[in-house]
């Protein structure tokens, strides 16, 4: 994929990749991390795939096995990983230029950081929280806590 070319969704896909690509140690990959905290998502399911990668400091091979878990402790079951370990045509450089342009040339990017401490929180939380196999909680199907979260989500 040329870089220079892709849609936004295709940029959210990069960034993504190379977050779950860039090695725990790579000082790079905490601004990646500060800057995507504050970008807009185009896809509700990327921002589900950040938000369960937000503040894990972990080597891509354990992100690899552990990422569809996160997503699936946050009610997003259904979303394919794959595509974020796919090797990508774009430099974390690259990416780090294109996303502090794009976050200057937004006016309003700087509200988005307030969330991220709740995130963080919730996403300790999931971690600590097991995978619960059996009976939905509350006797709602995983569709329909799917909805609900993606109502959350939205609002």
């Amino acid at each position: 994929m040329n870089f220079d070319r892709a849609g936004s969704k295709d940029y959210d896909r990069v960034y993504l990749a190379l977050l779950c690509q860039c090695p725990a140690g790579e000082r790079r990959r905490a601004e990646l991390e500060d800057l995507l905290a504050r970008h807009r998502w185009h896809s509700e399911d990327h921002r589900v795939v950040f938000e369960a990668l937000a503040g894990w400091r972990a080597e891509p091979e354990t992100i690899r096995g552990g990422l569809a878990a996160r997503i699936t402790r946050r009610g997003f079951p259904d979303i394919e990983i794959e595509a974020y370990f796919a090797p990508v045509a774009a430099s974390l450089e690259t990416a780090l230029r294109r996303l502090r342009a794009e976050l200057a040339a937004e006016p309003n990017h700087s509200a988005a950081p307030s969330d991220r401490s709740v995130r963080d929180r919730d996403a300790a939380e999931s971690d600590r929280t097991p995978l619960n196999c059996g009976a939905a909680p509350s006797g709602r199907s995983p569709s329909k806590r799917n909805a609900a979260a993606r109502d959350r989500a939205r609002r």
